[in-house]
């Protein structure tokens, strides 16, 4: 079991992703709507309204938002092709037979997101929580799995400088204020520039994790 300064332990720590070496790596998340929350028009279950995608290339950061201007599934199509096109411009620039990891954090990305897209074979996506769980990795003060106990924990031992704004508390509040503003005309456009600021914070923790693991170890 391994120690360092009593703030990360771990049974193990695999390379899971390839993420200690990937020459390009992707962080995703999305926003999505809840149709047994929601009142929607169609029959979806969870309809995505937004796509956060990070890209790291060499260890530069790139972030890109994909959001919706109405809650249409035509609109929903559109982002969903606009991602896939960003994607799959990558794998111009990435060697012949190299994988490009898709790292999100639970299965959300994967159930919600990654059936309705049509990628690159090279792209595989990996569930950075699952791998919290199977490595038995801990963070001193992250009493839970979730994504912002571990990084909101990082922030305060003064290992990253990532941190979310007061601005949106959460996925359902994100899902609330989204549904308002494009619903019933609730709010104004920078809601929605803030919830795209929250989106990106969860894509960059995930770079931010690894990235202080890549200095413990």
């Amino acid at each position: 079991n391994f120690k360092k300064n009593d703030i990360i332990s771990f049974n193990k720590l695999t390379n899971y992703g390839n993420w200690q070496n990937a020459s390009i790596k992707c962080y995703v998340d999305i926003e999505t709507i809840n149709s047994s929350l929601y009142n929607l028009s169609f029959n979806k279950h969870n309809y995505i309204f937004m796509i956060g995608l990070g890209i790291v290339i060499n260890n530069k950061w790139s972030f890109h938002v994909f959001t919706v201007n109405q809650i249409t599934l035509t609109e929903e199509t559109r982002i969903l092709n606009e991602f896939e096109n960003k994607l799959n411009e990558l794998t111009m620039i990435s060697s012949e037979k190299s994988e490009i990891p898709i790292f999100h954090w639970s299965n959300y990305e994967n159930s919600n997101l990654k059936p309705f897209i049509n990628i690159n074979e090279k792209f595989k996506f990996y569930d950075m929580c699952k791998w919290f769980m199977d490595d038995e990795i801990c963070v001193k003060g992250a009493f839970d799995f979730k994504l912002k106990s571990i990084v909101s924990s990082l922030h305060k031992l003064k290992q990253t400088d990532i941190c979310w704004s007061d601005s949106v508390c959460g996925g359902l509040d994100a899902m609330n204020q989204a549904y308002n503003y494009y619903t019933n005309n609730i709010g104004s456009k920078e809601q929605i520039t803030n919830i795209e600021y929250y989106n990106q914070i969860d894509c960059k923790s995930m770079w931010g994790i690894h990235n202080v693991f890549k200095n413990l170890i």
